[in-house]
């Protein structure tokens, strides 16, 4: 009779491989986002090539096979967001406690898609963003607003210490948001380069 104890998937088991696969999809899109554009001339996902997949394998010493299962689940996700936000008007709250929630609620999910950024920092940067909105009486499209957010908390990141920054075309792609809404809000805001008011 075989022995079938190893088999068995016990919860902790599950929990490690559960928390193995988060540590290594965030090592994965990390990398991508900061070192490798992903979107075309006409703003649109692409897919990586081999060159960019063995330059992902060489960072991270992991497999192709494991890289393009990752990117595939990815820009699946991405792609959808896209369609989402394009297609479907999000209705504005002209309560601000309401509108910061749905701005929250949008950043989460995109956290969960590419665990990119520090979301709780990111949600301390919404308030602060806010305020600022609010005293510039300028109210961006949520789709930039989230943008703006990521923006500013990579920019921030204390432990971004080799300034490999998201590059800014990726992260317009994932949010959806247009490069002219973008630097617009950021020079009516007064936020640099490096993600800070001025």
């Amino acid at each position: 009779m075989a022995d079938m104890s190893q088999d068995v998937i016990t919860p902790l088991k599950q929990k490690e491989e559960v928390a193995n696969y988060q540590n290594t999809k965030k090592m994965v899109l990390n990398y991508l986002f900061r070192h490798i554009c992903f979107v075309d001339e006409q703003n649109k996902i692409k897919e990586v090539t081999k060159k960019e997949l063995d330059r992902i394998s060489t960072h991270t010493k992991l497999s192709n096979l494991t890289i393009t299962t990752l990117l595939n689940q990815f820009f699946e996700k991405a792609r959808n967001f896209k369609i989402f936000f394009a297609s479907k008007p999000i209705t504005w709250e002209y309560n601000k406690a309401k509108l910061e929630k749905k701005v929250r609620i949008y950043l989460h999910k995109l956290y969960r898609t590419a665990p990119i950024f520090s979301y709780s920092r990111a949600k301390a940067n919404l308030r602060i963003l806010h305020a600022l909105l609010e005293q510039k009486n300028h109210w961006p499209h949520i789709t930039t607003q989230m943008a703006l957010v990521i923006f500013v908390t990579d920019r921030n990141n204390l432990k971004n210490d080799k300034g490999h920054y998201i590059i800014q075309k990726n992260l317009r792609a994932f949010c959806d948001c247009s490069a002219y809404a973008f630097h617009r809000a950021r020079n009516i805001l007064r936020i640099n380069t490096k993600g800070q008011n001025y």
